[in-house]
């Protein structure tokens, strides 16, 4: 159980990792703004779990 516990919140860290670098990304691209460290970590510090899921279940629907 302990195990599984450990792989789904890596799992997680994980996912809010992707999620942040994707903001930077479009920001550079969309914008010409290069994030700082700082704010990248506020990205990944910023982005719920549960809107993660939301979202998931909405993309789901369509």
């Amino acid at each position: 159980m302990e195990g599984q516990i450990n792989k789904n919140y890596l799992n997680f860290i994980q996912n809010k990792s992707i999620i942040a670098q994707e903001i930077c990304l479009y920001l550079k691209k969309s914008f010409g703004i290069q994030p700082t460290i700082d704010q990248k970590f506020i990205f990944l510090l910023s982005i719920d779990h549960g809107e993660l899921n939301n979202s998931k279940v909405k993309e789901q629907r369509r």
